[in-house]
């Protein structure tokens, strides 16, 4: 048994780590049985909301080069279009991942042209890490997961693809990592575009982004969908 004092700081510890650990919870994407695309920490929508219906609106060859390939550029548009991304974005997030070497690994475990992290490698479905079009098509498809998260906001896109989305929720911005503020410079001054990152069929997917509030039985939720939609 725990003395008084020794009790105390472990409770006092527990209070500060549970609301930390909930709110790490990893944001998912799927469809209501209403139709709709929703974004949200819980594997469904509340019960209140569940109805809700929708709203209108060839692996390449291996490169350590500084410039991307022939190839590596073709794939890197051909993933880009198919899935409604801005191509110049998916090259300028390269050009700063990787350098455009396939074979590139971090300091942090980060794999491949699009540094992708173990994690998120399954998360979009990528079973061979250092295959450049399953790497690609992973980081486009998380990029286009982000663009969803935060419609219309490029630095938090960047700062969610560096740092993970929930960091840029827990902070309602860019985190105050030197890593991360210098990364969102760097891709949005190389992308250097005012024009729309977002093609007409990326648009729409959540609205006014992700909002977070208590449910009726108390769940911290964080999604699309809510009260103030």
């Amino acid at each position: 048994m725990c003395n008084l004092r020794d009790c105390r700081f472990a409770f006092a510890l527990l209070c500060l780590l549970t609301p930390a650990r909930i709110e790490g919870q990893e944001i998912i994407q799927f469809v209501s049985s209403g139709g709709r695309l929703v974004y949200s920490n819980l594997g469904s929508l509340p019960a209140e909301l569940e109805s809700v219906g929708p709203t209108e609106p060839t692996k390449a060859r291996a490169s350590s080069a500084s410039v991307a390939s022939p190839e590596i550029d073709a794939l890197i548009e051909q993933i880009a279009e198919q899935h409604g991304v801005d191509a110049d974005l998916v090259k300028a997030v390269v050009k700063v991942e990787s350098n455009y070497n396939v074979r590139a690994v971090s300091r942090k475990g980060a794999h491949g042209l699009m540094q992708l992290l173990p994690q998120t490698a399954r998360r979009f479905g990528v079973t061979n890490i250092f295959d450049a079009r399953q790497n690609v098509e992973g980081g486009v498809k998380f990029l286009r997961f982000l663009m969803g998260l935060f419609p219309g906001n490029l630095q938090h896109i960047l700062a969610a693809y560096n740092a993970g989305e929930n960091a840029v929720l827990k902070y309602r911005g860019v985190p105050p990592y030197p890593e991360t503020q210098a990364y969102v410079k760097k891709i949005a001054a190389l992308y250097g575009k005012n024009t729309p990152f977002l093609t007409a069929s990326n648009r729409g997917d959540a609205d006014g982004g992700i909002v977070r509030y208590s449910d009726s039985s108390g769940r911290i939720v964080y999604s699309n969908v809510g009260p103030t939609f």
